[in-house]
């Protein structure tokens, strides 16, 4: 079994002023809502065939200014007690 460190990053996309993240997945070609914090989350996929439902994924916060994205130079956290 993939441990979390086999986690693959997804940039997390701020949505709205609560600072709530966004991860576009590519397996189920949908966003996954999750909370606010950085670092490694169990994934919400619903396609069986992702392998994210075996690793979960890291979040990366990114920011939208106008037409540019904007990602802090920060490190990721380790992940938090699921």
């Amino acid at each position: 079994m993939p441990k979390k460190y086999d986690a693959p990053v997804l940039l997390g996309i701020e949505r709205g002023n609560a600072g709530y993240l966004a991860a576009w997945c590519p397996y189920c070609v949908e966003f996954h809502l999750h909370g606010r914090e950085e670092g490694h989350v169990v994934a919400h996929c619903t396609n069986e065939e992702s392998p994210f439902n075996k690793t979960g994924y890291y979040l990366k916060r990114v920011k939208y200014h106008g037409k540019k994205i904007i990602i802090e130079n920060t490190p990721l956290k380790q992940g938090r007690k699921h």
